[in-house]
């Protein structure tokens, strides 16, 4: 939802700043459109923030006990399921470059290749992660949940991996669709399969994570995959389309590139943790 208001937020923004006299604040000077924009959509910041005070840590149930023997501790969580965690954590980081590549320059493929403006581009593709990409998050949660009911154990990564692997073909053929609106309607698609994958991280760390270390386990993943996604992401598409594609018309190209190659490694690394995950899974369950 934020993502997708961003967008919508955001590119109307600069849409209002291209034409809004300029402003010239004390000491930095005047402001150039694009930081007006940053200033202006920045604003609601502090203030949700102070709704953060009045809330408490919720009261822990669930004793603290330990992965092994020893008492509980992040360092041993980290030394006995090395495995499983960093290949879950570079499964869904390779997955996320491509979503954070389509975050990034999807805009300026969509103002680049098929003229649109920026505010249409961000209703558009805003809109679009609005309901597909909430709508995938949701369903990819319940057909976990349907899986899990079954017996499958692996439900997380069943999912993950058929929302990867689904969304592959779009993320590489949404650049070369014909018009604009064609690719938004592959990119719809595309962002409904990446959701599907997008809410499962937590849940996959969480039934390997004894409860004294969960949030630590996924603070790491979250700093992991973050520098990985939106390093690797927005850099390898600029790279790709500045060295070898050399042409600034060829950038949604470059995002395809860059999916082919990073989408099948993270799925890979999801099929590889498979026995260790299940092994962890019922490590955990026994204690």
């Amino acid at each position: 939802l934020g993502v997708g208001l961003a967008l919508i937020i955001g590119g109307a923004v600069v849409h209002w700043a291209n034409s809004a006299p300029p402003v010239v604040l004390p000491v930095i000077g005047e402001l150039k459109t694009w930081q007006l924009a940053f200033l202006v959509v920045s604003l609601p910041g502090p203030l949700l923030a102070l709704l953060l005070l009045p809330m408490r840590e919720p009261v822990r149930h669930e004793k603290a006990r330990a992965v092994t023997g020893n008492p509980a501790s992040f360092r041993v969580f980290m030394r006995e399921r090395a495995l499983v965690f960093w290949l879950l954590a570079m499964g869904f980081s390779l997955i996320g470059v491509s979503i954070a590549a389509y975050l990034s320059w999807a805009p300026a493929f969509m103002m680049r290749v098929h003229g649109w403006s920026i505010a249409r581009v961000g209703a558009v593709y805003g809109g679009i992660l609005l309901v597909f990409s909430t709508s995938g998050i949701l369903m990819g949660g319940w057909w976990v949940d349907r899986l899990a009911a079954k017996g499958f154990k692996d439900a997380v990564l069943k999912v993950a991996v058929a929302g990867s692997a689904l969304a592959l073909p779009f993320a590489i053929g949404a650049p070369f669709a014909p018009t604009g609106e064609s690719a938004m309607a592959v990119i719809a698609v595309m962002s409904f399969a990446f959701g599907l994958s997008q809410g499962l991280p937590a849940a996959a760390f969480q039934v390997v994570a004894p409860n004294r270390v969960r949030a630590r386990v996924i603070a790491l993943y979250l700093l992991v995959g973050n520098i990985i996604a939106f390093t690797v992401g927005p850099t390898g598409v600029a790279l790709i389309s500045d060295y070898w594609l050399r042409d600034p018309a060829k950038i949604g190209i470059a995002i395809g590139v860059l999916s082919a190659f990073v989408v099948p490694l993270g799925v890979l690394a999801l099929v590889l943790v498979r026995k260790p995950f299940l092994a962890a899974q019922e490590a955990e369950a026994a204690a």
